[in-house]
């Protein structure tokens, strides 16, 4: 079990673009990521999947919803990360209007081998605090 935390400069993990799955011909494997506990009221909670030299593959924002996704991925080393951000009232469901700055980082490496499934968990506290467990 892996509970390191991995702090990534804001750079990082607000920047750079999208990336893509594999092609349909690639042989993949699977991340699939999950949250545990209860976020503080008024958080939106973030997950991008990157590879170790920060390019993106995918980033999802979880402003009103527990933190769930499945990505197919080509095998290889990958990070989970997670943040947060603050919102005045209610998290909107998209754009920036409303959100505070970045809160909070975690994260945890990843290896991901052909046809296998990589399980991580996003371990929220009450005060807003994180971990990525990996299993």
């Amino acid at each position: 079990m892996n509970r390191a935390r991995l702090w990534v400069p804001l750079a990082a993990v607000l920047l750079g673009g999208c990336g893509g799955s594999p092609a349909a011909d690639q042989p993949t494997g699977t991340v699939v990521v999950g949250q545990d506990g209860t976020p503080p009221p008024h958080t939106a909670w973030y997950v991008r999947i990157e590879t170790m030299d920060a390019k993106p593959v995918t980033e999802h924002a979880y402003p009103n919803a527990g933190i769930a996704l499945t990505q197919q991925v080509s095998p290889g080393d990958y990070r989970v990360i997670s943040w947060n951000r603050p919102c005045t009232d209610t998290c909107p469901n998209s754009g920036e209007n409303g959100l505070g700055p970045l809160s909070e980082v975690c994260g945890a490496p990843v290896s991901v081998t052909q046809d296998n499934r990589v399980s991580a968990t996003v371990v929220i506290n009450a005060d807003g605090t994180c971990s990525v467990r990996v299993s």
